[in-house]
């Protein structure tokens, strides 16, 4: 996926994927079925939660819901800095990616390590 990304550095990583249904990012769709998008680039439904970190691991980008407006977020780990969270922001507005952004500082403290 190419577009606008914000990479979360791998110190942060844990706590902003546990973190983004506090910020109104779930993991399941309106039918309850987590998805994503496979290395070779197949869409999958995984069976249950355990499987999103193997999932993300192994190289897949997982679908989060945004709760009320039906848009979806793209995470994975960044091959180029392994250990590296990166959220895909392409389908969001300028008001949406402002407040997700301002949510993942909170999560990460502060830390100032998100970029483009």
């Amino acid at each position: 996926m190419s577009g606008y990304a914000v990479l979360i550095a791998a110190a942060h990583a844990e706590r902003v994927l546990a973190g983004l249904p506090e910020l109104g990012w779930r993991l399941t769709d309106a039918a309850g079925r987590i998805s994503g998008i496979d290395g070779e680039g197949d869409v999958q439904v995984l069976a249950g939660a355990e499987q999103a970190r193997p999932f993300l691991d192994a190289g897949g980008l997982l679908i989060f819901h945004e709760g009320q407006g039906g848009q979806t977020l793209g995470v994975t780990f960044y091959w180029r800095q392994p250990g590296t969270l990166k959220l895909q922001l392409d389908g969001l507005n300028s008001a949406q990616r402002g407040a997700l952004l301002a949510g993942l500082d909170r999560l990460q403290v502060g830390s100032g390590s998100m970029g483009d």
